[in-house]
């Protein structure tokens, strides 16, 4: 999904974070929301399964995965 701001002097976009299972919360900037004025992430299949996290999302933040959880730092990039 994509969007026109032409001719908008400012766009509020909403909040949005990611929690995961393990108690992570990955909050997300406009950057990791919108890319060219389009959505950064979208449906992966309509089994309600499996998704992918992005470079998108993740560019401004450290991640860490240890096996049994995951872990983000924002701005360590």
């Amino acid at each position: 999904t994509c969007y026109n701001f032409a001719g908008y002097g400012s766009v509020t976009l909403p909040n949005v974070a990611l929690t995961f299972s393990s108690g992570a919360t990955l909050t997300l900037g406009a950057d990791g929301i919108l890319s060219f004025g389009c959505l950064a992430f979208a449906p992966s299949g309509s089994d309600g399964g499996m998704a992918i996290l992005g470079n998108v999302q993740q560019r401004s933040f450290e991640v860490r995965i240890d096996g049994e959880s995951v872990g983000f730092k924002p701005g360590s990039c």
